[in-house]
């Protein structure tokens, strides 16, 4: 990215779209239909439109940034004359002044991107979620709040949230939700008053088929230190004899048998095969409360971001960063549908 900053400023050059990168196009499995088809009637008419947006954003920033480099370098000369003055007994100020100045023009000087991104997300995730039908409907900002997840006991405490991009839908007549979020606490007092990121990733919570009246939890099992971070748990422990899915998790519940009844073997494989097989699902964490089960999945990837500016616009990888999160929760629901139709 930044030789491509580089060659925009210095040569203004930039990689454009061309047939090739179209007639290459490849998407991930959906587990509902090819998605070829769809691309071709509902995205690709989209995707020359755009293009001529980033190039015209990366226009506008190569302008602002040539701008934006001069003030810079003139309030740099100006900053480091004024600390070199014998007389002159504020550097703190003078540092301070110098950080916000060249701050805002930075974020001038970007801004045309941010449009760019923003305009992107709000046209192009709705037509993608409108693969899976039209009761799927994408939002940038979520109508619902993280509190709505503290029922069930696997949230972490907070004392602010950043609820973002939302979905919902239904699949083979499941709800399904998804919720990126970000949640901090502020801990310590005085010089040692601190803000700390608690979670940042994603919330799934999905409908189950099987009827239950109380709670089970799949928390992360920390080994050694379970003690110390299950050690208040109130819910009663859950064993299980699938060593697999034990050295992975620690469950709890308000029943031992409905416990068992809602983590069916093929369940737990489904659990233990996410969290092995992908590194963004490494510290899942799930609970069965309300009749619905909701998980959370620790991450520091963007689930729904725009591709860098400075490649050619054809929405692919955007794509299949969907499609392949979705497979995922889908094969979730067809397995606890399938449990509950064999009783399993």
């Amino acid at each position: 990215m930044v030789l491509d900053f580089l060659r925009l400023v210095v040569a203004s050059k930039a990689r454009r779209l061309t047939d090739e990168l179209i007639e290459k196009a490849s998407f991930a499995e959906t587990g509902t239909g090819d998605f070829m088809p769809y691309y071709r009637a509902s995205i690709l008419p989209f995707v020359k439109e755009f293009e001529k947006q980033r190039l015209l954003a990366l226009r506008t920033l190569r302008s602002r940034s040539l701008i934006a480099g001069t003030v810079i370098a003139c309030m740099s000369g100006l900053c480091w004359y004024l600390l070199l003055l014998d007389h002159f007994r504020n550097p703190d100020a003078i540092l301070t002044i110098g950080f916000f100045v060249i701050a805002g023009i930075c974020a001038w000087a970007s801004a045309p991107v941010r449009a760019y991104r923003k305009s992107m997300k709000a046209k192009i995730y709705p037509r993608i979620f409108g693969f899976y039908g039209g009761d799927f409907a994408y939002h940038a900002d979520s109508p619902i709040r993280i509190s709505e997840f503290t029922p069930y006991d696997i949230v972490p405490s907070y004392d602010t949230e950043y609820p973002g991009d939302y979905v919902r839908g239904t699949y083979k007549g499941v709800l399904l939700e998804l919720l990126e979020a970000k949640m901090t606490e502020t801990r310590g007092s005085g010089k040692n008053r601190r803000t700390v990121t608690v979670f940042e990733g994603m919330f799934v919570r999905m409908g189950v088929y099987k009827k239950f009246a109380g709670k089970t939890i799949i928390k992360r099992d920390y080994g050694m230190m379970n003690w110390a971070v299950n050690g208040f748990q109130k819910l009663e422990r859950i064993e299980l004899e699938d060593p697999r899915f034990e050295k992975q998790f620690e469950v709890f519940g308000t029943n031992q048998v409905e416990a068992r009844y809602l983590l069916t073997t093929s369940f737990m494989d489904r659990l233990v095969s996410l969290t092995t097989s992908s590194i963004n699902y490494k510290g899942l964490q799930a609970s069965f409360f309300l009749n619905r089960l909701l998980m959370m999945v620790p991450s520091g990837k963007d689930y729904f971001c725009a591709s860098s500016i400075f490649k050619p616009v054809t929405f692919i990888d955007e794509i299949n960063n969907v499609l392949s999160d979705m497979k995922i929760f889908f094969d979730i629901i067809d397995t606890l549908k399938l449990d509950d139709t064999t009783r399993l």
